[in-house]
């Protein structure tokens, strides 16, 4: 799979989209902030993989009429994108293994959400495999804030 550069903005509009379904079966409200013209390097197939599981999830976990917040920015020469929800968070102690195959923060909790403990192991895959980083925070109004590093295209040297 070759990486190009993609627009953030429109992998999380497209990202949105496709989990739109589901978000306005709860009532979910999705919010994409992001700069019109922010690229990013990575192969298409990756990013949308990495995204729509983090889309989906946030959507799972948050709580009716909720909202979640895509976002993109700029931070030299890389692109940070995050999936924040308000849903009930992640323990300190599981932030590190929730990217593990299989691994499930709350057994009964995943398993009645219809989860396999695969989407996370998935994203990280994605991710680095592009050349990436991707890990977990608990922002401090609650929830959970995924957060992938991807890099910024090569410059052309112009």
């Amino acid at each position: 799979v070759q990486p190009g550069a993609l627009n953030a903005r429109e992998a999380l509009l497209e990202a949105a989209a496709r989990v739109a379904p589901q978000a306005a079966a709860r009532r979910v409200q999705v919010v994409v902030e992001a700069p019109d013209e922010l690229p990013v390097w990575c192969a298409e197939e990756n990013l949308m993989s990495a995204l729509v599981n983090l889309v989906d999830n946030a959507v799972k976990y948050s709580p009716e009429a909720g909202v979640v917040q895509l976002r993109a920015e700029e931070e030299g020469r890389q692109v940070r994108l995050s999936v924040t929800d308000a849903g009930p968070g992640i323990p300190q102690k599981d932030r590190e293994r929730v990217f593990e195959r299989f691994y499930r923060v709350d057994q009964g909790r995943s398993r009645s959400l219809g989860g396999t403990g695969l989407g996370l192991s998935i994203v990280k895959h994605a991710v680095e495999s592009s050349g990436g980083h991707v890990w977990v925070e608990a922002p401090s109004q609650g929830g959970s804030c995924f957060v992938i590093v991807l890099p910024a295209p090569p410059s052309s040297g112009v």
